[in-house]
């Protein structure tokens, strides 16, 4: 049995999953969250978006959006 090879570069129903929702929930919004929130792009040569990117992308905006929220909050990430 051959060993699992992760792939680079991903449909759009993959990278919905990575985000926790549908096909239909990225293609209403991809074009918003790439020109606002600089989703990573579908690259022109494989008409796929890269996996590791949009992974990078999400876990920084997570730190982002935490760190907004304890800046509401008054939560000092640094004391903990």
């Amino acid at each position: 049995m051959g060993a699992h090879v992760t792939p680079l570069f991903i449909k759009e129903e993959d990278v919905a999953k990575l985000l926790g929702h549908n096909i239909t929930w990225l293609r209403q919004r991809a074009a918003l969250l790439e020109e606002s929130y600089g989703l990573p792009k579908i690259d022109p040569a494989t008409q796929l978006r890269h996996r590791e990117a949009v992974e990078v992308w999400a876990r920084k905006r997570n730190i982002r959006h935490a760190e907004d929220l304890a800046g509401k909050r008054g939560v000092n990430f640094d004391a903990i």
